[in-house]
Formats: C-alpha cells, sequence, structure tokens
C-alpha cells in the first residue's frame, strides 16, 4: 500500500480567521493547512514514523522497491497532529473543507486518514496484563482522568469532537506514546491490517461507506452550539462519535470474556439470524453501474468469523466457536419476504437494514418502519419468528439514527411488548460498533435464558426480604412476631411467585422456541440439560418451595420440608458471606412457617 504523510500548518489555519460565530463557514484561502511532508525530513520523530510505515508496509507491497512515502495516489494518509490542534474547533472546520474530505460529486473517492498524535489523549482501553488486576476499567479511567487534567493546565482544552478521529473504518487513531498495553509499532501494525482488509473487502468503494464518511464528517464539522444565554454551548457537544477502539475492547473484554466466564465456552450457543436486507445476498453497489464483489452476508462473515462460526444452512457438529446460522430475504418484496420466513421459523435475531428493495407493484423502496405498523404486526400474529415472545432486532443501517427518528415519529417505542429493537451500527462503516452491540444483545438473551443460582437467590432476598430489611430497626421483636403470625411470609410469596416466573420463567417458552427451529433455544437446553443442570434444578426446587408457601397447606408441609432442606444446602455450598445475614435471617422465617404448618 502506498501512503503519504501529512503535517498541519496551525498557523494556516489562524490565518483564516474564523469567529466562533461564524465557524460552521471556511475562508479556504489557504492551500498550505495540510501539507505534505518531506519523507526525507531530518526531524527525528517524524523520521521514526516514516521507518515504521515502510517497514511494515513494504510486507504488504508485491514489489519490495515501491516507493511508499508521498506518493500521488496513496492509498492512506497518516496525518500528524499537534496536541493544541485538537483543542481548537478550527482544526475541525479546516479538516471538513480540505481536499482529504469535502465532497465534490458522486466520483468522490476519499482515503482513509490514520490521525497520529505524540501524547495519548484518548483512554486506555485494553488489559495491559491478564493477571494485572490493578490494570481495571476503574484504575484506566483515573489514569485517563490524570492525564487530561494535565493537558488542561497546559490550556489544552480539547473539542469533544476528538472522538471523530476514530469513528470508523475512514478513520483511526494513533498516538506514539504506548497504549492499550502495546506499542506504536504494534498499534500500527494493526490498523494497516484493518485497512488492507477493508481494501480487500472492497469496502472505502462501495456507495454507502462514502455517503456514511460525506454525512459524518458534516455532522463533526457542525456538531457545535451558539452561545445563546446560557451556559451549554461551553459543555454539550449535540452529536457525540463513539470510537471504534474503545467498542472493540467492549466487545472483546468486557462482554465476550465475561460471557466465557459465566457461560464456560460459548461454543455451546447457536443463533439463528435473519438479515432483512435487499442486499443480503446481492453485490453493493460500487456506482451507479458498478458493483463490488461482496454482498451484505460475506461482509457480515468478515466481520463475525473472529468469534463466530457463520454459515447459511451447514449444521455443524462439536464447533470450536458460537455458531451463526443465517438467512438473507429477496432483493424486492423484502418485508413480505421477512414476514413469510417469520412465519416458519424462530429466528432468534433479525437485522435489519432501513431503506429496502422496491415493492413489486411499483418502484416505491420500502421502509423498515413499515415492518411495525399495526396491519403487519397483524399479520405476525401467528407468527412462529419471535423468541422467548419477543422479536429482537438490531438495525444495521448506516444511517441507523434515521430509522430511531421514524418509528419515534410513529409513536413506537424501541421497547415493545411485541419486541426490543436495540442501538443500530452499520456493519460496513463502524464494524466495531456492530460487534459491540451485537454482543450486548446475545449478553441479554443469554442472561434471560438461563438461570443462575445467584441470580435466584439475589432476587428473592431483594423482593422477599427487602421490606422487613428496611424496616428491621424502626420494629420491635413483638412487631416482627406479630407479622409472622399474620401470614406476611405466605402474602408475599403469592406476589413473589408472579415476579419470579416473569423474570425466570423462560424454560418453557425456549422449549416451544426449540421446536419451532430456534438454533438458540436448542443450544440453551442442551447447556442447562448439561453444564447448567445444577442450576437448572435450583431453579425448579426454588419455584416449587415458593409456590408452595403461598399457596400449598398443610399436607404439603413434609414435601416443603425436603425441598428447603435442598436449597439451603445449594446455597451454604455457594459461601455468600456478604449475604449471610440476610439469607439466615430468611431461612429462620422459613422455618418457623414450616412449624407452624406442621
Amino acid at each position: 500500500m502506498k501512503y503519504a504523510i501529512i503535517h498541519i500548518n496551525s498557523d494556516a489555519i489562524k490565518d483564516n480567521n474564523i469567529n466562533k460565530s461564524d465557524r460552521g463557514k471556511w475562508n479556504n484561502k489557504n492551500e498550505d493547512i495540510f501539507k505534505p511532508l518531506d519523507c526525507n525530513s531530518i526531524n527525528t520523530d517524524y523520521k521514526y514514523i516514516i521507518d515504521q510505515l515502510d517497514k511494515i508496509l513494504s510486507k504488504l507491497s508485491d514489489n519490495k522497491n515501491d516507493k511508499n512515502c508521498n506518493v500521488d495516489e496513496p492509498d492512506i494518509y497518516f496525518m500528524i497532529v499537534p496536541i493544541e490542534a485538537l483543542s481548537d474547533y478550527l482544526f475541525y472546520v479546516a479538516l471538513s473543507y480540505s481536499k482529504l474530505r469535502k465532497f465534490d460529486d458522486e466520483s468522490y473517492q476519499p482515503k482513509p486518514i490514520v490521525f497520529i498524535t505524540a501524547k495519548n489523549i484518548f483512554k486506555n482501553y485494553h488489559k495491559f496484563d491478564k493477571n494485572d488486576s490493578a490494570k481495571d476499567f476503574e484504575s484506566r479511567e483515573n489514569d485517563y482522568k490524570n492525564r487530561i487534567s494535565v493537558f488542561d493546565k497546559l490550556y489544552y482544552q480539547f473539542d469533544k469532537r476528538k472522538y471523530f478521529l476514530d469513528s470508523s473504518i475512514w478513520h483511526y487513531y494513533l498516538p506514539m506514546e504506548k497504549w492499550n498495553g502495546k506499542s506504536f509499532e504494534q498499534n500500527l501494525k494493526l490498523i494497516i491490517e484493518d485497512i488492507q482488509e477493508n481494501y480487500n473487502m472492497q469496502l472505502y468503494d462501495t456507495v454507502v461507506a462514502r455517503e456514511y464518511l460525506e454525512f459524518q464528517t458534516r455532522m463533526m464539522k457542525n456538531s457545535y452550539l451558539e452561545a445563546v444565554g446560557g451556559g451549554h454551548a461551553q459543555q454539550i457537544t449535540p452529536y457525540v462519535f463513539h470510537t471504534e477502539t474503545e467498542m472493540r475492547y467492549r466487545a472483546d473484554y468486557k462482554i465476550n470474556e465475561k460471557l466465557k466466564k459465566e457461560y464456560g465456552n460459548l461454543k455451546n450457543f447457536a443463533w439463528r439470524v435473519l438479515l432483512v436486507d435487499d442486499y443480503a445476498e446481492k453485490e453493493l453497489r460500487k456506482n451507479k453501474d458498478n458493483k463490488i464483489s461482496y454482498d451484505k452476508i460475506s461482509i457480515l462473515t468478515k466481520i463475525l468469523e473472529k468469534d463466530f462460526i457463520v454459515t447459511k444452512d451447514n449444521e455443524i457438529k462439536k464447533p470450536e466457536k458460537p455458531i451463526i446460522y443465517i438467512k438473507g430475504t429477496k432483493e424486492s418484496n423484502v418485508l413480505e419476504d421477512a414476514k413469510s420466513k417469520l412465519r416458519k421459523n424462530v429466528y432468534d435475531v433479525i437485522m435489519l437494514d432501513y431503506l429496502l428493495g422496491t415493492k413489486s407493484d411499483s418502484q416505491e423502496r420500502e421502509l423498515a418502519s413499515e415492518l411495525f405498523s399495526p396491519l403487519n404486526r397483524k399479520k405476525l400474529d401467528k407468527t412462529r419468528g419471535d423468541l422467548m415472545s419477543k422479536f429482537w432486532i438490531l438495525p444495521i443501517s448506516a444511517f441507523s439514527k434515521a430509522m430511531d427518528d421514524k418509528i419515534r415519529s410513529l409513536g413506537i417505542n424501541r421497547v415493545h411488548s411485541d419486541w426490543y429493537i436495540f442501538n443500530g451500527a452499520d456493519p460496513i462503516a463502524t464494524p466495531q460498533l456492530f460487534r459491540h452491540n451485537f454482543f450486548k444483545l446475545i449478553e441479554l438473551q443469554l442472561n434471560i435464558a438461563i438461570v443462575r443460582k445467584k441470580d435466584i437467590i439475589n432476587f428473592i432476598l431483594e423482593n422477599l426480604q427487602g421490606e422487613d430489611n428496611a424496616n428491621k430497626q424502626n420494629n420491635n421483636d413483638n412487631d416482627r412476631k406479630e407479622n409472622k403470625k399474620n401470614d406476611n411470609l405466605r402474602t408475599k410469596a403469592r406476589r413473589l411467585y408472579g415476579l419470579f416466573m416473569h423474570k425466570f420463567g423462560m424454560r418453557e417458552a425456549l422449549l416451544v422456541d426449540a421446536e419451532n427451529g430456534s438454533a438458540f433455544a436448542k443450544s440453551v437446553g442442551e447447556y442447562l440439560d448439561n453444564e447448567g443442570f445444577e442450576d437448572q434444578r435450583f431453579y425448579e426446587y426454588t419455584r416449587k418451595l415458593i409456590f408452595l408457601i403461598g399457596y400449598g397447606t398443610h399436607y404439603d408441609a413434609p414435601r416443603m420440608w425436603e425441598i428447603f432442606t435442598f436449597i439451603r444446602e445449594e446455597v451454604n455450598k455457594l459461601g455468600l458471606s456478604e449475604k449471610e445475614n440476610e439469607i439466615n435471617i430468611l431461612f429462620d422465617r422459613i422455618i418457623k412457617y414450616l412449624n407452624r404448618l406442621t
């Protein structure tokens, strides 16, 4: 790959004399703001960067003798950004009007930019060392705040739009300092590998990626508030950018590793995904007349294959990773095809594009928001397609906020009795944000579907014991004895049973879903029958005890004693020392109730 190094001429930015009240405009009288750097520069910092770039990029080049630096048509721009520029709103305006990002016409062919700073102004996201427990998320947050406070003392009040520099496949951030436990060279290598893969997949050529960049650049330029008699302008950035690096960290460590720790190896699980997209199995557009070589399923497969086995239909025996069975819709009449598929099978996740194909009876394009109309919901009443009585929907449009605003304008909530609509992300332009949001979805599914002993105990203590704990300092012994005589425990147990089944009672629903084709429900059932057997047994015994305390008679006392003895032994094995007092109070109440019942 060829590259060019750009150095910012800070004086040229200031020469434009943009007033704060006119910061959406640009005089554009100086073309030397973003200047190509002489590759033979004697500056040692720049020389070091050039040496590292040549070292890594030469390995990717077919011709090892190619001149890589500052060619006329580079594949990547490396922009060396002075720290002070990031505290100046003029930098962001200048970038939006520069040749690197200014949209001219449909022939617009931008290139990715890697922004390099001497000092790290972003958070440290990744673990430094697997055995270094002190370097947890909280300590990283404190480290970041301390570093930023040092910059503040130097009068570098960073513009909150700095996160734009790491917000998509078009923009990568790279400090020369060690970052996320990796050296400059290691981080540079990872970035170049990402960009190389994007080029291999032809993502930079797609219409949707270029549309996304143009819109995001406009949003970045205008993401500010004018001071209108209040203090919001200095504190609020109306359009907040995420960072792809942070989303990668959260997906890899905060969610994926956490799930593996809680549920063992995630290879035990599988998901059936329906991709509602007119380009699901159709090559994406490069322009009006040309296409790239990949459809949306191919791109999703590439993004997810690090964590999953992605296949269309093949049954995988003894997988080494969790499985995603993915099926796409047709390129026209997309919604009708989606509804037809949902009537036949349960789909554990619905990945939903916003602007869909045309209808057969007209040239009108369908919008995904139509899926939530009352008429379409009525047509789906007899569907098998919902998992645990919900449609689990992940928007994947490049403009997912447009879909959010559309359904809001129709009076539709994202959380509904029939569906969950999660935060959306475009897998093409923001692959790490997409991974993060997908992991958040499956994390919630696993937490709802699989019952853990500790979760059950905490839930019961909060709902059955909470009132007494809150009042125990104000009530004397006689009051508590009086409450017990009045069957307070029995009354609470009746209420608790309904709450308990709502919270944990998905086992029966999952059995039905598994019969109707849900790969997730089937895999959860197998997990509960094997690795999760003890948790499931504990759930069944607890459910029966709550029901019998609330509705049983003295005839049920022997059975209640048997169940209670099992539960008490299992709880004692867990060693919940921090909850010991609350647990003992609850057990004493149950024993006294059973003694009285006997």
